[in-house]
Formats: C-alpha cells, structure tokens, sequence
C-alpha cells in the first residue's frame, strides 16, 4: 500500500500490527492546548542547540543530535529520566555507524522535562503496534534522539545513510518537529520480505509514524534544499521502546 503526502491518521487501521499513525491531533487535540502548544514551541527552538554527530562514518557533517535515555513505568506511565550512557547499535543493524558504543551529548533539561516530550511518549505508547501480543512488563526503557538533518544548495543531507534498515528495538516513533525548505525525505516501510508497504512525507508539524521495528524495514529518502539557495532542514524526534526485559 502506499499512501500519498499527508494522509497519514486516515489509514491508521490498515498496518496495524506494523505501523501506526499520528497527527497533531492525537498530542493536542483538535483545539489544541495552551500550555501544550507554548511547550512544544520552547522544544522546538532546542534544535537550534544541537551539536554535530561524531559518529558519521561516511564523514558526512549533515546531522546534529541530542540524546535522552528514559524508564517508562507501564501501569502507571510515569516517565523517570535516566543517566546518560552511550548509544549502542549492532554492526548488524547498522552497518554504517553500528559496533561501537556513541556518546551523544545530553539532551538540554528544558527538553528532558518539557511537558509536550513526555505527552508524545505516553501517547505512542498508548498506540504501539500489536502491544497486546507482548508479555507485559513492568517498565519500558525509552530513548529520545533530537536529530536535525541538513541539506545544503547542490549538497543533500542523508536521514537515513545506512540504507534500508531495522534499528535493533522492539518499537521505533518518529515525529516531525520542523521542516524547512526541503525537498524529499519521503519515509518507507518493507514487510520482512522487502515489499513496500508504505510510501510518504511527513509534512505537517507532529506528523508521527510508530513501527514495530521486529517486524519491519525502514529507510527516508535524501533531503534537498527545495530552493536551491538556502539550506534545508529537518528536524526530527525518534524515540525507540524497549521492555526493560530486553536488556536483561
């Protein structure tokens, strides 16, 4: 199936037990919420403060990042901020940046603690793809990655270097914060057999995709400045969830 543009919350049924779809809608409400909306704008304005990845081994200098590492307490969901520790991929699900431990700089306290994070944690949470087929544990480890991708005139910057991929958890969210002038950055998603199942852009703020990482691979295509004279750039927030007993 391939959805067009932003007709994401419409087909939210169709891919149940591999992808799920928010909107704005989902975080605020139709009407929104004062509060709500004033937090997400001082969230948004940290992707300003973000520092470069050191970690690209394709030498690319397009993506900057922040990390937050999280103990969601499934029953009550409480959210409780962990220390930070180093990010690790297998070689196996990442090939490019996997095998090695990544020590991403601290996402700053105004985001650790803004009120619109922990709503979109809880929210996908709520939402995670086929979560009833999962013993239930008692909490859930949940890991925050600020990232901005930039693509500069005649320069694109690659969301997704390492090609189509898993990421090596049991759920992966992603939630457009802010898109600037860019051209591309169409998401897809590929059954385990490597059909195409999905095909869209993420276009509107809060525009969220949920997948269930066991059972699917994902990519984004490169990003270009749409006008060819300022940069393009798009900021995004993935939080990957994981059973605590995963990692026992």
């Amino acid at each position: 199936m391939i959805l067009e543009n932003s007709t994401l919350t419409a087909e939210r049924d169709l891919l149940a037990d591999k992808i799920t779809f928010l909107s704005r809608f989902d975080y605020l409400g139709k009407k929104g919420v004062l509060a709500l909306e004033k937090s997400l704008s001082e969230f948004q304005s940290t992707y300003d403060r973000l520092t470069l990845d050191q970690f690209m081994n394709d030498g690319g200098t397009y993506r900057l990042r922040r990390f937050g590492r999280f103990r969601l307490w499934q029953n009550s969901l409480q959210i409780e901020k962990l220390e930070n520790k180093p990010f690790f991929q297998s070689k196996e699900k990442n090939p490019l940046n996997g095998g090695t431990p990544r020590f991403f700089d601290e996402m700053e306290p105004s985001a650790l603690h803004n009120p619109i994070l922990h709503q979109i944690i809880r929210k996908q949470f709520e939402l995670l793809p086929n979560l009833e087929k999962l013993a239930r544990p008692r909490s859930w480890l949940v890991y925050v990655h600020q990232i901005r991708i930039v693509g500069k005139p005649g320069v694109p910057g690659n969301p997704s270097p390492e090609g189509k991929h898993q990421d090596g958890h049991y759920y992966v969210g992603q939630v457009l914060i802010q898109r600037k002038n860019v051209d591309g950055a169409t998401s897809l998603a590929f059954d385990l057999d490597g059909n195409l199942i999905f095909e869209g852009t993420l276009k509107n703020q809060l525009e969220s995709i949920l997948i269930n990482d066991r059972e699917t691979y994902h990519n984004v295509t490169p990003i270009q400045s749409e006008d060819q004279l300022n940069d393009a750039v798009r900021d995004m927030l993935l939080i990957d969830f994981n059973p605590e007993y995963f990692y026992a």
